[in-house]
């Protein structure tokens, strides 16, 4: 069995700049369900407020293969 996961937020920075993030994911397995469902809302926040980390996203995303981290 395969599950599908879509994700949309939009956010207003402090100085009106704006974002959009949409993230539409499918064939996944049952563990990466699980485990994109708890960490998403970290992920989404980490995106929208860390500039380290929306750099290593961009990296990631170009070279493939991102494996979300969880902050400690």
């Amino acid at each position: 069995m395969s599950y599908k996961m879509n994700s949309a937020i939009y956010a207003t920075d402090k100085k009106g700049d704006r974002f959009e993030v949409v993230l539409f994911m499918n064939e996944l397995s049952e563990k990466e369900m699980a485990k994109l469902s708890r960490r998403l809302n970290e992920f989404l926040f980490r995106s929208l407020t860390s500039d380290e980390y929306q750099t290593k996203l961009s990296r990631e995303l170009t070279e493939g293969d991102m494996e979300i981290e969880q902050e400690g």
